[in-house]
């Protein structure tokens, strides 16, 4: 009966931790990808910027 006991706390601890994980890598993901949105954007107004003015970043 102890051992079926131990067992399910440390599935519990697994689930824990495996939900941590995944709500920890989803925050990252959605950090990288609104910096990443928000790079594009100022990429964006620099080479309308670089247009407007007459040099065009070559890339």
């Amino acid at each position: 009966m102890g051992k079926h006991l131990d067992s399910g706390r440390s599935f519990s601890q697994i689930l824990d931790i495996a939900l941590l994980l995944g709500y920890l890598i989803n925050y990252t993901l959605n950090l990288v990808f609104s910096l990443g949105v928000e790079l594009e954007k100022l990429v964006l107004e620099e080479d309308k910027k670089a247009k407007i003015v007459g040099w065009d970043t070559a890339r």
